[in-house]
């Protein structure tokens, strides 16, 4: 194990001489799993200076389970450890690889983070707000926008020619689906993810809106 020389958003230090607490070591992996992943080193000082891992943390296997049992959905770690030489001597050092998780997970009490630098351009775990929620499962391509109801809008919004013309084009395209003909109008709007049942009642997606909305509802 060779360690990085500073700390930067893929890299984080831990110290450990006063046994970190247990929440700092899911934080940190939570912020990695929810940014680009990256390599949590416990045992080692803010400066780079190895000081050693605590007693309580050197069964690698262990903590790779209570990482798993502490994140939601469960994060997937690999845990290694390594002496490092100080002085005459040496101490043990923690590397804990995380990985960029397809999906926004949080410790088991719900925190969400994520990693970004501070003004002096030092790293730093912060907390992912709403807003950055969406952001984030659109990067990851895990959140379809186009889905979502269509914001005030209800089916008085949906121009009923712009539907029946959508049929049309059905039944003249040859490679249309043949299942989708003979739908209602309600049935087919729901087919196609052009509605979506919102707080007990049907409403018009943003697809919907886009593709058969009254000119004045888009």
């Amino acid at each position: 194990m060779e360690l990085p020389s500073k700390e930067s958003l893929a890299v984080e230090f831990k110290s450990d001489r006063q046994r970190i607490d247990d929440d700092a070591i899911l934080d940190a992996v939570v912020a990695m799993a929810n940014t680009d992943g990256g390599s949590l080193y416990v045992g080692v000082e803010d400066d780079g200076r190895a000081t050693g891992v605590h007693k309580s943390h050197r069964d690698t296997t262990r903590l790779a389970a209570f990482i798993a049992n502490k994140t939601v959905p469960p994060v997937s770690v690999r845990v290694e450890s390594a002496l490092m030489p100080v002085s005459d001597s040496s101490v043990m050092v923690i590397r804990v690889e995380v990985p960029k998780s397809p999906v926004i997970v949080s410790t088991a009490a719900g925190k969400m983070l994520k990693r970004r630098l501070k003004v002096d351009g030092t790293p730093e775990s912060a907390p992912m707000y709403p807003f950055e929620i969406v952001s984030r499962l659109s990067r990851l391509r895990s959140y379809d926008y186009s889905a979502i109801p269509a914001p005030d809008a209800s089916m008085q919004d949906i121009d009923e020619q712009a539907v029946l013309r959508l049929q049309d084009q059905i039944r003249g395209n040859k490679r249309a689906d043949k299942t989708l003909i003979g739908l209602s109008n309600e049935e087919l709007l729901g087919v196609l993810g052009m509605t979506t049942l919102h707080e007990g009642k049907m409403s018009p997606t943003i697809t919907g809106i886009l593709l058969a909305g009254k000119k004045s509802s888009i």
